[in-house]
Formats: C-alpha cells, sequence, structure tokens
C-alpha cells in the first residue's frame, strides 16, 4: 500500500488539444438537444464563434442560451447572433471575416450592425456577401 502523500508529490498534466470547427458544431447541435432543429441555420455561426473554447465552456455557454430562450421567450436568430457577440473578442481576423459574411448572409442584419459587431468594413462585408438586405435609409427625423 503506498501512502496518498507520496501522489501529491506528483504533478499529473492532462493537455487537450484545442477543438476543430467541425467537433464543435457536432458539440453545439448535442448540447441543443430537442431545440436543434430550431437553431439549424445557426450551427455553424455559432460554432465559428465559439472557435478556441473547450467543450465545456460550449456547453455552458448554450445552456444558459436556451434558458434565455425559456425564460425571455427571445428568437432563436436573436440569442445566435448574442452568442457570437460575447465571443468575438477572441476571434482573430479571418474568423471574424467569417462571422461576418455568416451574419450578412443567413440573419438579414445591416451592414452596420454587422460592422459594429465584428469590427469588419461595410465595404468588405459588402464585396463577398452582397448588398445589405435592408433597404433605404429610413426616415429622416423631424426636427
Amino acid at each position: 500500500m503506498v501512502d496518498p502523500a507520496l501522489w501529491r508529490r506528483f504533478d499529473v498534466i492532462l493537455t487537450f488539444e484545442q477543438s476543430d470547427p467541425s467537433t464543435i458544431e457536432v458539440a453545439v447541435r448535442r448540447f441543443l438537444g430537442p431545440d436543434a432543429p430550431a437553431y439549424e441555420p445557426f450551427l455553424h455561426l455559432m460554432a465559428n464563434s465559439m472557435h478556441g473554447h473547450s467543450l465545456s465552456d460550449v456547453e455552458r455557454a448554450i445552456a444558459s442560451m436556451r434558458r434565455d430562450a425559456v425564460l425571455n421567450g427571445v428568437a432563436p436568430a436573436d440569442l445566435a447572433v448574442s452568442l457570437a457577440a460575447q465571443h468575438i473578442d477572441r476571434l482573430d481576423k479571418p474568423a471574424k471575416l467569417e462571422l461576418a459574411l455568416q451574419l450578412a448572409r443567413a440573419n438579414g442584419m445591416s451592414h452596420n450592425k454587422i460592422m459594429a459587431l465584428t469590427g469588419v468594413s461595410r465595404d468588405t462585408i459588402r464585396k463577398y456577401a452582397g448588398p445589405s438586405p435592408i433597404k433605404g435609409r429610413g426616415r429622416k427625423k423631424e426636427g
């Protein structure tokens, strides 16, 4: 029998490789459970925004998002964008561009909002994703 004090003297270091986006996408789908079909158009967006996070962080973020959906009645598209916004600061420039293009193609957000969220210029978004789905400049303010 070995004394437990002996085992405390040795460090055990576990290293985990960084999860690739396809693994994160599978994990997001699994963590969404029965709600996955409602989030299907946004799975790739959510997985890309969580790139570089551990799977336990992904699970925690998805559980929080599902809780918000149930308690506050927020639409899946809004929750997916909110999740992406929370984790955008950890993304590198090419990942931010990819995220901006996904938002432009999938969500119907204006290019100005996407620019404010990701830091990618409107011209770059327009060049790769096409024109903004939001037409016109809106009503001029009176006064």
